[in-house]
């Protein structure tokens, strides 16, 4: 149980920090200068092309440019990977069984089941394209102030009601994983050495619960003392031209050239 509950707060932690990743929206860096709507629209635009090919070569091409654009938004790599690695990772686990469940040409055989060529490039494919998007998907995340991504959104006409679903999704994930982590953190930081039976589990879940539905509702309740209507507002924001979103929109024009090539 002692195990258990480490591995929930390693994890809780993970997933808080890939989340509340936005301090590197504050440096002076290449994609923190390049437009939002200009940026958001290019980041989709590339997703779209990783899953509408099988290339590895295409997919080392945006894992490449994604750690490149990276170190020169004045994010270290070490930071950067370790912010999203579990998702590549967890997708690895998912489709390791096609190694053995796609037939094919056998490559090693281990008591009877074969491990298939064709099943180890569906395998490396798959796992190559989550790298692919979940790295130039983090560059978004990373690189992009909340606010400046609402009003992005909202430029783009997309319906308020998805926006403001969006916004709400975002804070309240954050809030539950940041308080699953300070529990469990404050939990093993008063414990020695000690057996959790089922009942402890009950009772810390049920705490748990209690804490969060309490802190969402303060969070409304601010709201609400702030004017919230029902829908964010969010200020209008005026975005020019520069050197960082002329050669961005470079960027992006290039990786179509390579996924047209790929193509034909």
């Amino acid at each position: 149980m002692v195990n258990v509950a480490r591995t929930i707060k390693n994890i809780a932690g993970i997933f808080r920090d890939f989340i509340a990743s936005e301090e590197f929206s504050y440096k002076n860096g290449y994609l923190q200068n390049v437009r939002a709507d200009v940026k958001l629209v290019g980041i989709f635009m590339i997703i779209f092309l990783a899953i509408t090919t099988n290339n590895l070569f295409f997919f080392a091409c945006l894992i490449a440019s994604a750690f490149f654009m990276a170190l020169i938004s004045k994010i270290r790599v070490k930071e950067y990977a370790s912010r999203f690695y579990f998702i590549p990772f967890f997708s690895l686990i998912v489709v390791l069984p096609w190694l053995v469940l796609r037939e094919g040409k056998p490559i090693y055989s281990f008591h009877g089941i074969n491990f298939t060529y064709e099943g180890a490039i569906y395998v490396g494919t798959f796992f190559m394209r989550v790298v692919a998007c979940v790295a130039i998907l983090s560059l978004l995340l990373f690189t992009t102030k909340t606010s400046d991504l609402i009003y992005s959104l909202r430029k783009m006409r997309v319906p308020s009601t998805m926006v403001d679903i969006f916004v709400i999704i975002y804070r309240y994930t954050f809030t539950f994983l940041k308080e699953l982590y300070s529990m469990l953190l404050g939990r093993e930081s008063r414990t020695i050495v000690r057996k959790y039976s089922i009942k402890d589990a009950k009772m810390f879940i049920g705490n748990f619960m209690q804490r969060v539905l309490t802190k969402n509702e303060n969070i409304y309740m601010a709201m609400k003392s702030k004017g919230f209507n029902g829908s964010f507002k969010v200020y209008k924001k005026e975005y020019g031209w520069n050197v960082h979103t002329i050669s961005y929109i470079a960027f992006i024009f290039a990786m179509v050239c390579i996924w047209m090539m790929i193509r034909l």
